[in-house]
């Protein structure tokens, strides 16, 4: 299916509210954080994703991908993958050398950013600095991370 992708805010992800987590929405619009949303040939929304633009503290230029959440009645019709697509592609004209996220050993989602190139280790020291600055709580023992390297 083809989807159309916009920068949406947070009233717009708003109709996934009760779907997906309170930092998610609180998120919207603090420095740093962009929302990508998916619509249908209809201008629907039918999904989106959240990801975060910062600096390691050596410097490096890093995107986290927050949080990708895809409607029940439209999941497994490519639209997380175009979005994810998207988002490395804006990193790629912006600069960005590398896309990480952060998931939970038996998160479900990892197949997703598997399929879309991420490779998953145990989380460098640096990494996860950074990431709990954005998650909170990363514990290396119960999560993995994921890298995408944007410019390979």
């Amino acid at each position: 299916m083809r989807y159309n992708m916009y920068t949406v805010s947070r009233s717009d992800i708003g109709i996934f509210e009760e779907d997906i987590p309170d930092s998610v929405m609180s998120n919207c619009g603090k420095p740093g954080f962009f929302v990508l949303g998916a619509a249908d040939q209809e201008n629907n929304l039918v999904g989106m994703t959240q990801f975060h633009i910062g600096m390691l503290p050596d410097g490096e230029c890093v995107s986290d991908v927050v949080y990708v959440f895809v409607g029940e009645d439209n999941r497994g019709r490519g639209a997380a993958s175009r979005m994810l697509s998207q988002v490395h592609s804006i990193l790629k004209k912006s600069g960005v050398d590398k896309s990480m996220t952060v998931l939970s050993k038996k998160q479900d989602e990892k197949q997703l950013f598997t399929e879309n190139g991420y490779i998953f280790m145990k989380p460098d020291k640096e990494s996860i600095e950074f990431l709990e600055g954005l998650h909170g709580d990363v514990s290396p023992s119960k999560s993995e991370q994921g890298i995408y390297w944007v410019n390979r």
